[in-house]
């Protein structure tokens, strides 16, 4: 038999459900991780990698991280531009894996962006399309590499620009109808310019905005007549901090860094967050077990809770990635992260605290974790 139901009955069970539906939360979770220098795919040499970190991610609302790799994808045109250890290659599931961990935005601009030239850009614009990720930094023009990829999160626009101050040459620069990446060389006009622009552009139509750069320069790089096109500069720090600081001028939400291998302190600007380096989150070395120092295998995760548009608190977890014991599949299941505990847990987060008390930053540990109150801080929006 076929019941009919009249209009009204209908209307009265609606707003019965309406009424017992609980508000929207305003709150939004954006989870930092440091870079995925992710050569190979950790499923398949790992039982349930990252174990531990995995819910802290999925708690988030949206993660992010910086792809440290050329995707090397199906019919890539790609050329080599650099060989051994320098040549960083994964294929397309590097980038599924990513995905499976909450990871919905994505930097593919850093040192590595260039590695299997313009095939190579495609292929990892198409890996990270593929798997939903939205990502910024390259492109397929300079119009493109410089732009915010855009994702609705929970009713949220949240954009995400990226670029990158390292050692590349001119030929790997994102150009008017040429693949590339979107660059920011030190001390040049029209690259720094280029990017504020798209800044203020993104910011004016956007609820959250992330501002990435991929930050991996030396005085020795930037000496007159380097290859790489930086102009000189006294202070490479303090050249740093003038941009993390213009971007949220303009409108980022915060800043966010990679590039050196250990983590770095945090800032407070305006109200809003400054990290300036979260060092590494998968990395796949092929140096030896003890080339690096200890430091280059610990991390965080930084939890950033927006309370509407604006940034209100930072929780950070300590992470500590596995250096790896020489045997089958060294190199392939080495560098994958789990969350450190006890004294371990301790030692990152009391370097953590030390590190962002330079830039007069107090973060305050409880047990194993920390936490960054925001609240304070001038609204700007």
């Amino acid at each position: 038999m076929i019941r009919t139901v009249s209009l009204l009955a209908l209307v009265v069970v609606a707003v019965a459900c309406a009424d017992n539906e609980p508000p929207p939360e305003m709150e939004l979770r954006i989870a930092l991780v440091g870079q995925s220098l992710s050569r190979y795919d950790p499923r398949d040499y790992i039982e349930s990698p990252a174990a531990t970190v995995v819910p802290i991610l999925s708690a988030a609302d949206v993660a992010f991280t910086n792809l440290e790799v050329s995707v090397d994808g199906e019919g890539c045109p790609c050329v080599p531009t650099k060989e051994g250890n320098s040549l960083q290659v994964a294929r397309p599931p590097v980038v599924e894996f990513l995905s499976e961990m909450n990871f919905g935005l994505l930097s593919l601009a850093n040192n590595h962006s260039w590695n299997l030239s313009e095939g190579g850009v495609r292929s990892s614009i198409q890996a990270a399309d593929a798997n939903g990720l939205t990502h910024a930094g390259t492109g397929t023009s300079s119009a493109e590499a410089v732009a915010a990829g855009v994702r609705s999160v929970r009713g949220q626009q949240i954009g995400l620009i990226a670029n990158a101050t390292v050692k590349l040459g001119a030929d790997a620069a994102a150009g008017p109808s040429k693949p590339g990446v979107n660059l920011l060389r030190v001390g040049n006009v029209k690259d720094w310019e280029r990017n504020l622009v798209s800044v203020r552009a993104a910011s004016d139509s956007l609820d959250v905005l992330i501002v990435y750069q991929h930050f991996q320069v030396t005085p020795e790089d930037v000496a007159p007549g380097n290859e790489f096109g930086h102009g000189l500069h006294s202070d490479l720090d303090a050249w740093q901090q003038e941009w993390a600081r213009a971007a949220i001028d303009n409108g980022a939400s915060l800043y966010v860094a990679h590039g050196s291998r250990e983590f770095r302190g945090v800032e407070i600007y305006r109200g809003r967050p400054i990290f300036y380096g979260l060092g590494n989150f998968i990395f796949h070395s092929g140096q030896p077990v003890g080339h690096y120092e200890r430091d280059v295998w610990e991390s965080v995760v930084a939890t950033v809770t927006f309370d509407g548009v604006e940034p209100s608190r930072v929780e950070f977890t300590p992470l500590v990635l596995d250096e790896g014991t020489p045997g089958d599949n060294f190199l392939e299941s080495r560098g994958v992260p789990e969350v450190a505990e006890g004294p371990l847990a301790s030692s990152i987060l009391e370097r953590l605290v030390r590190l962002s008390a330079v830039h007069g930053t107090v973060i305050n540990v409880t047990g194993e974790r920390a936490v960054l109150d925001l609240k304070g801080g001038l609204r700007i929006r």
